[in-house]
């Protein structure tokens, strides 16, 4: 962290069990919840030029405003208290304007979980567990995969269309064929292998003789 001097500066004795907002005018608002804090708390804000943290050699990170010291440095919340801060845009198609946090770790900035923000106020916006170093980062939105083909939408290549009817056909022609088939094959059982005509005269025939015998 370079030592400079701070731009701008506020602090608030924040009550426990009160809502309270504090800020600097045109760069950031800070709202302290009821129930964030367990005891009275004097707390500051300090703004810097976004000199003092630079994002790391090479990356495609942009600070878009000012660096923010929220003290005491480390001081957590029962419950989050939220932050608004002003951002410049010369750019807002293609790219995302979140609240970062300064990692130590890693030092470089670290994208807050849940950050939003709106391109016509230019302000993001945060909630936040616990203080530290914040500050707007610009960032080239991900490139979302490109809608497919209409042609493959839908799942079924017309190959596949078709052969899915074929398929349909033959099934319909199976289920009402085939009780069909059965029913013609007995009755043919039934006529015999000389079709009706030669049945009804053959019974003719044994009946005459029958009648023969019996007289």
């Amino acid at each position: 962290f370079k030592k400079v001097a701070p731009i701008a500066q506020a602090s608030l004795s924040a009550v426990a069990g009160i809502e309270q907002t504090m800020g600097l005018p045109g760069k950031l608002m800070l709202t302290v919840s009821r129930g964030s804090l367990s005891a009275t708390t004097d707390i500051a804000v300090y703004e810097f030029p976004n000199t003092v943290l630079p994002t790391q050699r090479g990356s495609d990170k942009e600070i878009a405003g000012s660096v923010v010291d929220l003290s005491p440095s480390g001081l957590t919340f029962a419950i989050p208290v939220s932050i608004q801060l002003r951002f410049d845009a010369t750019d807002v198609n293609g790219f995302d304007y979140f609240v970062h946090t300064w990692d130590t770790d890693s030092r470089d900035w670290a994208a807050v979980r849940g950050s939003t923000y709106n391109t016509t106020t230019f302000t993001a916006y945060a909630e936040l567990r616990h203080f530290s170093y914040y500050t707007v980062v610009k960032t080239r939105r991900a490139v979302s995969a490109p809608a497919p083909d209409d042609d493959s939408s839908s799942g079924l290549s017309i190959g596949g269309i078709i052969g899915v009817s074929v398929a349909g056909t033959v099934a319909v022609i199976a289920l009402v064929g085939i009780p069909l088939l059965v029913v013609y094959l007995r009755r043919k059982r039934r006529m015999g292998p000389f079709g009706e005509q030669f049945n009804l005269e053959h019974r003719s025939r044994k009946h005459k003789q029958g009648v023969a015998m019996l007289g």
